[in-house]
């Protein structure tokens, strides 16, 4: 596959990504944001198996494992959604992050439906931390029905983010962006101001990939 139709299948992705979570969204109960406690241990029993599936699926980055996982694991109307629109779902979530890195299981103080898991966990490419809620049909094979991903606050004790000199941050955002380019995650312009003075600008990636030409 050459790098323009690499990054269309990206850009493909990340739209069936959005499709498939806007057709699953009935199927779940937003979480209100409330206080909680982070469990570090995987889920008892088949739960905490099917969470090790995607996770394990989702950073494997192909598409026999995501397609395996789709087909063993999932149930319901969850799993009638088309196949193709899984696929995509679950590869951009690949694209975006270039893997996921178990955190816990995040339990909320106020409960919460006792078929859903809240698993956080870190994405490997932006080092934020994101939620990946999933429903199970309570049966013991504990098959999804439905999966919900988003942001997700830090874990309680995450040591605060230290300030940074303007210099520091020049140089922290500058490699962020390498970082995201150099996955093919970001192509474009990014500008920094404070009291309305520019502080950092630059451009990364390509914008003409069949010819090589980039972002100015």
């Amino acid at each position: 596959m050459n790098r323009s139709r690499s990054r269309r299948a990206t850009f493909a992705r990340a739209i069936a990504a959005a499709i498939l979570l806007l057709a699953t969204a009935p199927l779940f109960a937003q979480q209100a944001p409330g206080d909680y406690t982070d469990d570090t241990s995987l889920p008892a029993g088949r739960r905490g198996e099917r969470v090790r599936q995607v996770l394990d699926a989702v950073n494997s980055g192909e598409r026999a494992q995501v397609e395996a996982l789709v087909k063993d694991a999932f149930g319901g109307p969850f799993r009638e959604i088309p196949l193709e629109d899984h696929l995509g779902a679950l590869g951009g979530l690949y694209d975006g992050s270039r893997g996921l890195d178990f955190y816990g299981v995040r339990r909320y103080v106020d409960g919460g439906p006792p078929n859903r898991e809240v698993v956080i966990a870190k994405n490997r490419l932006t080092g934020g931390w994101q939620g990946l809620s999933l429903t199970f049909d309570g049966t013991p094979e504990e098959r999804i029905t439905g999966m919900q991903i988003q942001p997700a606050r830090p874990p309680k004790g995450t040591p605060p983010l230290p300030e940074l000199t303007a210099e520091q941050a020049r140089a922290e955002l500058g490699a962020f962006l390498d970082r995201l380019a150099e996955a093919e995650a970001f192509s474009g312009t990014a500008l920094l101001a404070k009291d309305g003075q520019v502080v950092f600008e630059a451009a990364r990636g390509i914008a003409d990939r069949n010819h090589g030409v980039p972002v100015r």
